[in-house]
């Protein structure tokens, strides 16, 4: 939880790339925290890493199926993603 707040903090302030450190970092040490996998696909599509942002969404959603949050962030990416694959 703690590398997972962290990275968050690390985005707001725009330290993208610190972020992804911190918040992988959590994944690794609990593939199956919800708000990690949230969190980094959050700054991964900050990045504009669609297919990893993605990938971490669904994930999170398996996990949590009724969670609003993860379901609209992944709506939005593979909105995103379809429209830059399309030119």
């Amino acid at each position: 939880e703690l590398f997972s707040d962290l990275g968050s903090s690390r985005m707001r302030g725009g330290q993208l790339e610190e972020a992804i450190k911190e918040v992988r970092r959590s994944v690794e040490l609990d593939a199956d925290y919800v708000a990690a996998r949230i969190n980094l696909g959050n700054v991964l599509a900050a990045q504009g890493q669609f297919d990893e942002a993605i990938v971490h969404y669904r994930r999170a959603l398996t996990l949590d199926p009724g969670n609003a949050v993860v379901r609209d962030n992944l709506n939005r990416i593979l909105a995103l993603s379809e429209r830059r694959s399309r030119g």
